[in-house]
């Protein structure tokens, strides 16, 4: 079957032997799909730095703290963009790549896709 739990309640009769040698191997863990690519601090850095000119950055570490100011700035009609980790595979993935905003706010989309 593919999982250790019930291969065991099967039993290793010849027959499921056979069935074993004959399937394609099963991944022992759920693979992630978060295999895209994954960026240095350093080179996270360089970007932002980059962007400077066109972006606010401040870099809050308690999570408390972070929820409070991102909910206060889409409160007040900001828009949040934020950035965690490796992102999904293909071409329209975004994982761990969202781009925040109260959709009631008029020009608020368009803005974004502009």
């Amino acid at each position: 079957f593919g999982n250790k739990a019930l291969d065991e309640l099967k039993g290793t009769d010849s027959e499921s032997q056979l069935e074993s040698e004959t399937k394609p191997q099963m991944w022992s863990e759920p693979l992630s799909p978060y295999q895209g690519p994954a960026y240095k601090r350093d080179a996270i850095l360089a970007e932002i730095e980059t962007a400077s000119p066109w972006i606010e950055v401040e870099r809050v570490t308690e999570d408390k703290k972070r929820y409070e100011m991102m909910s206060a700035e889409i409160e007040s009609g900001g828009v949040i963009a934020l950035f965690q980790g490796r992102s999904e595979m293909g071409p329209r993935a975004l994982g761990h790549r969202s781009i925040i905003a109260d959709p009631r706010k008029k020009g608020l989309v368009r803005f974004i896709n502009e």
